[in-house]
This record gives structure tokens, C-alpha cells and sequence, in this order.
């Protein structure tokens, strides 16, 4: 069998070369022990998450002080939402409608869902076909619900479709009603250039393990932090806004990850030129394909394919067979193999939510070839699974 192709990095990228040496060398010559001891290795320690703050700052445009590290996106998200509703409970405020789009990542959607039993609300702004959400609808649930919402949850590129969103607006839009909003920038950072000074929203996030580190540490950056109420209590971390001992190798890992992500963005025009013209030729040979999302901005590294006809976990298994492995639109829904809500949001029929799958490559020198071995299981697959043979020329 050829060596296996790894083709779900919006699920969880491949460890960074890069970071498994700083790991090697971290592992053999740094020290390990509480960053919050007061001897010279604590102090050491504690100047390393320090200088990674300072680097991190710099790479994504925010002040030292803005930045949270947590243990990922889900309790970054989790934290907003706590601090939002925690604010409200001190303020007496009788603003508990949240306003969410309909393609937010589950954490977000359970995270607001969660929050009924105290008598909050969610409401979901409609979807274009396209994959975005409707601006017009956003303005018209909020303009109906003046002095009931008390946030807005908009992510900046979908992890399913890699559909970009009109975050700037959005923003823009959040602070005419004067609303906080949380931008979940998972899928964008690391692959899109970003800035938080320059963008318009109130918490932004990112997941080590989207960036090819390791798992289980993340960051929140925070407009306003002396206004931000902790989810975690404990022993001072964190300027007092998460609890707990750090993480403090997985901060350094995601610290090395991050810039060399944002060093290879210049890599992003010509990875969309090949995966667009992945898709063109895909399209050619199996003309009832659908490439969701096509029309609206993508993310440089997604791919998500419908072909009626076939369905998407049967495709999955078939390519694994191959030594490929894609997702099934969201790794969050694998499990469950429930269809997609993103989709559905879409308005998409049956047989392409059922059909989809997705196809998410790393910023790599060889990506053109691995576009092409892509392409050349799939004519096996798709023909195989429909009899439709294809020659290829």
C-alpha cells in the first residue's frame, strides 16, 4: 500500500516538524515544574509562557494582557458565555437572548443551549445558500429584539464548507446595537491573515491542535479583560481569568505552531489555485458533483464534495482503504453520523448532505501532489460506487 494521506487537518492538523523538535529539545534541556513556585525554575518557567504571550500578541495584532490561555476552543467559547451571563446576573440585566448563527461549531450552539435553564434564549439568524450567514437577517433579529440580546456568535470560516465569513461586518453590525461579539476564529487563524486590533470583534479564539501542535491548550483574546468574569476559579492564573496550572508546553508547542503558520500564509494563493483546480477536475470527470459552498470565499485548504448518488461515510471508508483519510463534513459529527446542520442550514437536499465529504490539506510544499492522488482515488471510488466508470486522459 502507498504511504497514507492525511486529509482532515480542519479536524486536527499533523504534528508541525517544527514542534516536534522544539518538543525534543524543550524535553532535554528546559525545565519542568509549577509555573507558579517562586525559585528559579518556577520563575524560569514562568518567564517562557511570558515570552510566548509577548510573541503570540505580536503575531495575532492584541495587547499581552488580552490573551487567556485555556485548554482549547470549547472552554474559550464556554468561558464567554459564562462571563456574559455572569455579568448579566450581577447587573440584574433582563437582556438573555443570544444571537448565534445557524452554522456555528456545536461547542457554540451547546454552550448557548445550555443556557436555558436560566431563562436565556438562542436565536439563529437564517443561512444563504452560499454558506453565509444572511446580513439582512442578522440586522433584522436584532433590530426585533432591541434590549434582549445580550451577544453575538458568528465563527469566521466554517470548518465543514471552509466558507469565509463577512466578519467585518458583522462587527460593524454588533457595535451599532452595541452588542459584544464572539468571532470563533478556529479554522481562520493560522491559515488567513489576522489581526484582532483591526478587527471589529469583542473575543476571538483559536485550538492548538488546528495549528499543528498539541492537543488540550488554546487561547481567548479578550477586548475588555478587566470586564471578563472567569469560568475556572483557582489559584491566580492567568491574571486571575483562568484557574489552574498552566499548560505551559502546550502554550510553547502552540506559540512554535502559530508562527510558523503565519510564516507559510504566503503559500495560501497558490494552495486555492491548485485545490480550485482539484475541483475543475474533479467536475469534469463527474459532472454531478457539487462542490458546496463554490461560490462564496473559502478557506485555501477545503474541499467539501456531494456526489448524489453515494454516501459520504461509504466514500470515507472506500478512501481509507486507499490510505486516505478525509471527514465527514465535521469531525464533531462523525461519531453520531448525523447529517450535517450546517448543510441542512444551506438549504442543500437530502442526497448532498447525505453524499458529503470533506477534504482538508496542510499548507505544504506537495500539495500538488497530493491533490492528484486525491482526484485519482476518488475516479476509482465514486466509479466504483456508482458504475460509471471513468477513462482518465
Amino acid at each position: 500500500m502507498s504511504s497514507e494521506l492525511y486529509a482532515d487537518h480542519n479536524a486536527s492538523a499533523d504534528l508541525l516538524d517544527e514542534v516536534k523538535e522544539y518538543l525534543m529539545i524543550r524535553m532535554k534541556e528546559q525545565p519542568f515544574c509549577n509555573p507558579s513556585s517562586q525559585h528559579i525554575r518556577g520563575i524560569r518557567v514562568k518567564m517562557a509562557i511570558e515570552n510566548c504571550r509577548s510573541r503570540i500578541a505580536e503575531l495575532l495584532g492584541c495587547e499581552t494582557k488580552q490573551i487567556i490561555f485555556t485548554s482549547g476552543a470549547t472552554e474559550s467559547i464556554n468561558s464567554v458565555f459564562n462571563s456574559i451571563s455572569v455579568a448579566n446576573t450581577l447587573s440584574k440585566s433582563e437582556s438573555k437572548t443570544f444571537i448565534i448563527s445557524q452554522i456555528e461549531h456545536p461547542s457554540t450552539i451547546y454552550a448557548a443551549q445550555s443556557y436555558s435553564r436560566f431563562g436565556y434564549e438562542t436565536i439563529k439568524p437564517s443561512t444563504m445558500n452560499n454558506g453565509t450567514v444572511s446580513l439582512a437577517s442578522l440586522e433584522s433579529v436584532l433590530s426585533k429584539n432591541t434590549n434582549k440580546g445580550c451577544l453575538v456568535a458568528v465563527l469566521a470560516a466554517n470548518n465543514e464548507t471552509g466558507v469565509l465569513q463577512p466578519i467585518d461586518r458583522i462587527a460593524e453590525i454588533c457595535r451599532q446595537f452595541e452588542l459584544p461579539f464572539l468571532c470563533d476564529t478556529t479554522q481562520l487563524i493560522g491559515k488567513e491573515n489576522f489581526s484582532f486590533a483591526d478587527r471589529g470583534m469583542d473575543f476571538c479564539i483559536a485550538s492548538s491542535h488546528k495549528l499543528g501542535a498539541l492537543p488540550g491548550s488554546g487561547l481567548l483574546i479578550c477586548r475588555d479583560p478587566q470586564s471578563f468574569h472567569p469560568l475556572i476559579q483557582g489559584g491566580g492564573q492567568e491574571g486571575r481569568l483562568r484557574g489552574g496550572t498552566e499548560n505551559y508546553l502546550g502554550t510553547e508547542a502552540m506559540t512554535v505552531a502559530l508562527d510558523f503558520s503565519i510564516r507559510t500564509l504566503n503559500q495560501g494563493e497558490r494552495i486555492r489555485t491548485l485545490r480550485d483546480k482539484f475541483e475543475k477536475r474533479l467536475k469534469r470527470y463527474f459532472p454531478k458533483v457539487e462542490i458546496i459552498g463554490q461560490s462564496a470565499n473559502r478557506l485555501a485548504n477545503t474541499s467539501l464534495l456531494a456526489y448524489p448518488g453515494t454516501i459520504g461515510a461509504q466514500v470515507q471508508m472506500a478512501l481509507n482503504d486507499l490510505g486516505i483519510q478525509v471527514g465527514l463534513s465535521s469531525a464533531c459529527t462523525d461519531a453520531s453520523l448525523k447529517t450535517s446542520h450546517v448543510l441542512h442550514s444551506m438549504g442543500l437536499k437530502k442526497e448532498f448532505v447525505d453524499a458529503a465529504i470533506r477534504i482538508s490539506l496542510p499548507y505544504s510544499e506537495d500539495i500538488e501532489k497530493k491533490y492528484d492522488r486525491l482526484f485519482h482515488a476518488l475516479n476509482k471510488v465514486y466509479s466504483d460506487l456508482t458504475s460509471s466508470a471513468q477513462t482518465i486522459a
